[in-house]
């Protein structure tokens, strides 16, 4: 629309007006009705958020976020990585009298992010309840689908990418001929009680009397298998000989039970290291050296993958924490690995460049996720850590979940 946004900065906070906005406003109160119909019109055809370019800033822009009220609305929030989770603070402005509602925002220009509005948000911490009410932008056709199964349910979040965004290389299909197959299989656990799905990666070529292949365990396996394209990542890494082949296998955690299984639970830990990698290494080919085993996971996940290394280096040398969930229990853990002495242990560890902003109730991730690097790293330990260009969602995390295994089990 070739208007550009103001930005100012008053004690490390901007002042933002979207150009965009504020002349619309100024027609509207110069009795040009006929300008919000038309502003509607090219929105519907060229889509929202709206993108305003800032002067003399070329590595970020101005991001307005619009809702358009089809029937009354005490309040609009838009909640995602951008703007954050600080629910009060993003409530939009409705603009005079009209039914258009927005919120802008400086946001870097390389970065991807999820979001969704809250109609009428009751703003107490019943998120669960507003979770279930929020709904996507009708007016961004672009989505990302968390796809749902007998056990979770579908969600549809907006998606936004800035130009600058690079494109993803790990996380594509692209070995047509060379894949490796996942098998679903419900494991009937003692020590958690009952059955357990589990998806199990083999890679191509795989033979149960070869050489034995590198081992990586996963918590989350739902998400890693149906939402962060794995197997994708799994192929393209062996296939482009990134890593030695290896089997994984992905435990389902997303139970309503998942919080308090990965929250450095010894049940867990000992279902992991016990009883399923005995199951494991009696039917598939795997490695019994711990500097080729690995344990992961995502957010708790990678709090859990994080213990389980602590409680158990004889079984996993490695330890692939993505976003991990470090502020837990006033970051317990991080104390722990400060306490004891230096492992034989290699850690992956990322978070997004927009997880540098705090939420309603929890610290800010990327400070917890920092303080644990620095912690392992003054204790010596090898630390592989990793930026990515999104903020607490799946946007990045399959793709960096290839760059995690290379780091840790690479050729």
């Amino acid at each position: 629309m070739g208007i550009w946004g103001k930005v100012k900065k008053i004690d490390g906070k901007y002042e933002v007006t979207s150009g965009i906005i504020e002349n619309l406003k100024n027609q509207i109160q110069e009795g040009n009705l006929k300008e919000l119909d038309k502003f509607w019109g090219k929105v519907e055809k060229e889509g929202a958020p709206l993108l305003e370019k800032i002067k003399d800033n070329h590595n970020e822009m101005l991001v307005t976020f619009l809702f358009r009220e089809n029937e009354g609305a005490e309040n609009v929030v838009v909640v995602g990585s951008v703007p954050g989770y600080k629910y009060k603070e993003n409530t939009m402005m409705k603009l005079l009298n009209s039914d258009l509602w927005y919120k802008s925002y400086v946001v870097r220009n390389d970065v991807k992010f999820r979001y969704r509005f809250s109609v009428n948000d009751t703003f107490d911490d019943d998120y669960e309840k507003r979770s279930k009410k929020m709904i996507p932008d009708p007016l961004n056709p672009k989505t990302f689908i968390y796809v749902g199964d007998e056990d979770n349910e579908e969600v549809v979040d907006s998606l936004f990418e800035m130009p600058m965004v690079k494109d993803e290389k790990w996380v594509k299909e692209r070995c047509i001929d060379k894949k490796g197959k996942i098998e679903l299989v419900r494991f009937e656990s003692n020590t958690l009680g009952g059955k357990r799905r589990l998806w199990i990666y083999t890679p191509i070529g795989y033979e149960k009397e070869s050489v034995p292949c590198n081992l990586v365990v996963l918590t989350d396996g739902f998400n890693y298998t149906n939402v962060m394209s794995g197997k994708n990542v799994f192929d393209n890494l062996i296939y482009d000989k990134k890593v030695e082949p290896f089997v994984t296998v992905m435990i389902d955690t997303s139970s309503d039970d998942r919080y308090k299984e990965l929250t450095c639970s010894d049940i867990m830990s000992d279902f992991i290291c016990g009883e399923l990698m005995k199951w494991i290494r009696e039917n598939y080919n795997v490695t019994n050296d711990p500097a080729k085993t690995t344990i992961g996971g995502l957010s708790l996940g990678g709090l859990m993958a994080a213990y389980v290394a602590l409680k158990h280096s004889d079984v996993f040398g490695n330890a692939l924490c993505q976003s991990g969930s470090f502020w837990w229990e006033e970051e317990w853990l991080t104390h722990e690995y400060e306490k004891e002495e230096k492992l034989p242990v290699k850690f992956y560890l990322n978070v997004g460049v927009l997880e540098d902003r705090p939420y309603d109730i929890e610290p800010t991730m990327m400070d917890v996720i920092n303080r644990m690097r620095d912690v392992l790293i003054n204790k010596g330990y090898e630390v592989y850590y990793e930026q990515f260009q999104s903020g607490h969602d799946f946007l990045y995390w399959g793709e960096t979940l290839g760059n995690g295994l290379i780091s840790l089990i690479g050729k």
